[in-house]
């Protein structure tokens, strides 16, 4: 019985071990990343007021900027072959980073309530045949209140949820403390994607939002040995009886 105690312990020990090498981890990943974004040069996230028509608006987006950049390389590898004999293949990697970046300006109790709380994806990897894909998720956020000064919110606070019947949709959510009406939050998603031998999915940038948008801006830089399709769609809504 005490033998069965002391191999628990230690299992939950390792556990506890491993949960703190993943946050050290995601720290060092967020700070890296959150220094990254907030030193860009981006006038639209200065700007302070908004314009006399707004005034009345539950909230509105001052600036929203998305980045994306991916590069392709291309080497070789050794997988199993017939007879588990060891074969040469090509390995294509792409190496993708995708920026979401909002300046939204609280204007009231409603807007308050609603961007209290944020939710991101979790780090996740997919094996293929002979490929795989991997995603690391990086938040970050900070106030600036109505006296200028910045507030960095510690976003590795994060409640880790599942969702879905069994649980298979898990995500991070994030409530964001100190927020008032009449801040404005500076708000960020980053994701880091590294694959090989995989096709990236379609990335879709959607022009539009619930509240007012005074500055919108997509910047994507695509490596010259990636072939990069665009469409432009005009999607309007229907009301069905």
């Amino acid at each position: 019985m005490r033998k069965q105690f002391v191999l628990f312990t230690f299992f939950l020990l390792g556990i506890v071990a491993m949960h703190a090498d993943s946050m050290a981890e995601y720290r060092a990943f967020a700070d890296t990343v959150r220094a990254d974004v907030y030193s860009m040069d981006l006038p639209a996230f200065k700007v302070r007021d908004i314009p006399e028509k707004y005034r009345n608006e539950s909230a509105v987006y001052k600036a929203i900027y998305e980045n994306f950049d991916a590069k392709k390389k291309t080497g070789v590898g050794v997988r199993p072959g017939p007879m588990m004999l060891p074969t040469i293949s090509r390995r294509a990697r792409i190496e993708a980073g995708h920026l979401t970046r909002m300046l939204i300006h609280i204007n009231d109790k409603a807007a308050l309530e609603k961007y209290s709380e944020f939710d991101f994806g979790i780090d996740n990897k997919k094996n293929y045949f002979e490929g795989y894909e991997k995603n690391r998720h990086v938040m970050g956020a900070r106030l600036i209140k109505t006296d200028n000064r910045i507030v960095d919110i510690d976003t590795s606070d994060f409640v880790e949820v599942e969702e879905g019947k069994k649980g298979e949709n898990k995500r991070r959510k994030l409530a964001i403390p100190g927020l008032e009406v009449g801040d404005d939050i500076d708000v960020f998603f980053y994701t880091e994607t590294r694959m090989q031998n995989v096709h990236p999915d379609p990335l879709t940038f959607y022009l539009k939002e619930s509240a007012p948008i005074l500055n919108y801006r997509i910047h994507c830089v695509i490596d010259d040995n990636l072939t990069a399709q665009y469409r432009i769609l005009n999607v309007s809504s229907t009301k069905i009886n």
